[in-house]
């Protein structure tokens, strides 16, 4: 008989609008059990509903496997879930997800993994794993590797994530004041920014084909949706892929509205796909600029330029695009000055909206895998103490604790760091005020 899987969507605390839309690992996992018929899958999302309906489907459901997805910043709240289980029932709790994966760069693993975790799953093919258990039963090895991948590039093969399995009015997202939901038609990044989990977790473009991305948007639109935030590593690294896109949302006449995380160089390999992107319905180009000096994207292995960027942005803005960036505050070699430019850079190019991030160093990252090499020390047993905390998502500003430093003038200490920081947020607030006095003007 075919085991019952129960899957389970972490609150998602540190969020500011935990909830609004469901988790796709989940949906993605619970597909492919139905699609390999190796298991009969049911998700709760504790977003709605908390501990009472976890009980609750925990008692109806009465699961032979539970499967918690997790993240670095849901590591707190996925440990706790996992002892609050353990309390209700002695089925076995398998954990997956980009933080599993990463753990494999920390030495001691599986020692600070929780005893109510019973096995975990290191790899880019926990769908694989999570059939292969159903299948064969629970593996003597705590730790499952499973890093197997199709050799295709293509992802016809994946079955649509498998929405019918949560209450999708549940989720408010939206974009440009209408309903949205998230959508990935790839998976991957070839580049190695030294911040980035990607080289480690899924550093190989595996893409859908337009026609299959296409026929996904068309299902979501039929349940409501004229929104899509395009969850992709990098949606333009194919601009031949991500026009034809384009080309079958304008033929199919879809209307919807979209946003998806770009490269500036993007823009300037292909000019015209800004204008593609925004006759389509694109709204909006998320792009990771991170630093406005060139020493500092050379050193971060960001295979761009500043002037490049400047290029990509007016390209982007001059078709109509609202431009989203992120700027990262404590990149190896980078000083007060550096960091200074980008708030210049903001300035000059009319940024529409930024985010700004104090570095926070994630296991799987190559600065933490390559300490040596940037000069850097990682208070490792501050992170763990703190639960994996690095993101620090929910914290006040001032209460953020910068969790690296660079030795031998290669970069900013620890407090350095936080300083410089706090001081180009103030800036890039200043700046806001500035263009909303100028706006109120005319």
């Amino acid at each position: 008989m075919k085991p019952k899987v129960l899957l389970v969507n972490v609150a998602d605390p540190w969020l500011t609008n935990g909830g609004d839309r469901p988790s796709l690992g989940n949906l993605y996992n619970a597909a492919w059990l139905r699609e390999t018929n190796s298991g009969i899958p049911s998700v709760i999302d504790l977003n709605h509903g908390g501990d009472l309906a976890l009980d609750k489907r925990i008692k109806e459901f009465n699961p032979d496997l539970i499967g918690i997805s997790l993240t670095t910043p849901q590591y707190a709240e996925s440990v706790r879930v996992a002892k609050f289980i353990k309390k209700i029932t002695d089925k076995p709790i398998i954990a997956g997800g980009p933080h599993i994966t990463a753990m494999r760069n920390v030495s001691k693993v599986p020692g600070i993994m929780p005893n109510e975790i019973d096995h975990c799953v290191v790899g880019k093919n926990g769908m694989n794993a999570l059939e292969d258990i159903c299948k064969n039963g629970l593996p003597n090895r705590r730790i499952v590797y499973s890093d197997k991948l199709p050799k295709s590039r293509n992802l016809d093969w994946m079955p649509f994530p498998a929405r019918d399995l949560v209450d999708m009015d549940k989720y408010s997202l939206k974009l440009d004041g209408k309903k949205a939901q998230p959508v990935m038609t790839s998976f991957g990044c070839p580049y190695s920014c030294v911040f980035c989990s990607e080289p480690v977790l899924n550093n190989k473009f595996k893409a859908h084909s337009p026609e299959r991305a296409v026929e996904e948007f068309e299902q979501l639109k039929e349940l409501g949706n004229n929104g899509l935030i395009i969850y992709d590593d990098v949606y333009s690294i194919d601009f031949r892929r991500a026009m034809k896109i384009a080309d079958l949302m304008i033929e199919r006449d879809l209307n919807m509205s979209y946003r998806a995380t770009m490269r500036a160089t993007d823009f300037v390999r292909k000019p015209e796909l800004a204008d593609k992107l925004r006759e389509s319905g694109c709204i909006e180009a998320c792009i990771g600029l991170e630093s406005g000096s060139n020493s500092v994207l050379n050193v971060a292995d960001k295979g761009m330029t500043v002037e490049n960027n400047q290029l990509g942005v007016q390209i982007a803005k001059k078709a109509g695009l609202k431009v989203l960036t992120y700027m990262i505050c404590g990149l190896p070699s980078s000083t007060p000055e550096d960091e200074k430019r980008g708030l210049d850079f903001v300035r000059e190019n009319d940024i529409d909206e930024v985010g700004y991030y104090m570095l926070a160093p994630f296991p799987s990252t190559p600065l933490w895998t390559q300490r040596d090499k940037f000069h850097c020390t990682i208070y490792e047993d501050e992170i763990i103490k703190n639960e994996w905390d690095v993101a620090q998502a929910t914290s006040n500003n001032d209460e953020l604790t910068c969790y690296l430093s660079y030795e031998n003038g290669f970069g900013m200490r620890r407090d350095e760091i936080k300083e410089t920081w706090l001081e180009v947020k103030e800036g890039y607030e200043d700046l806001l005020k500035q263009k909303a006095s100028l706006q109120g003007e005319k």
